[in-house]
């Protein structure tokens, strides 16, 4: 799939996917954190049920674990953005 060779469709893929570490770990010296544009695309993918999600964006305790396991990766803004539905 022609897709899979954009990185900003792996960086979505990865939230969704919940395996941000690879993409951490995969650049030890540019170390990539969660964007709101990470974040945005992966809600477009979810919604279109185009791939599995291990992410629930409408459910707290799904986000709440995804952004304990990933705090120290995701921007503030980004992390704002998976909790402003829940305010």
């Amino acid at each position: 799939m022609l897709l899979n060779n954009d990185i900003n469709i792996k960086l979505a893929v990865a939230v969704l996917k919940d395996n941000w570490d690879d993409i951490y770990d995969a650049n030890p010296i540019y170390k990539r954190k969660i964007s709101v544009q990470n974040i945005d695309l992966a809600k477009q993918i979810f919604n279109a049920k185009i791939i599995g999600s291990k992410l629930d964006f409408s459910n707290y305790a799904s986000v709440h674990k995804f952004i304990v396991k990933n705090d120290s990766f995701l921007e503030d803004a980004a992390k704002n953005l998976l909790l402003i539905s829940f305010k």
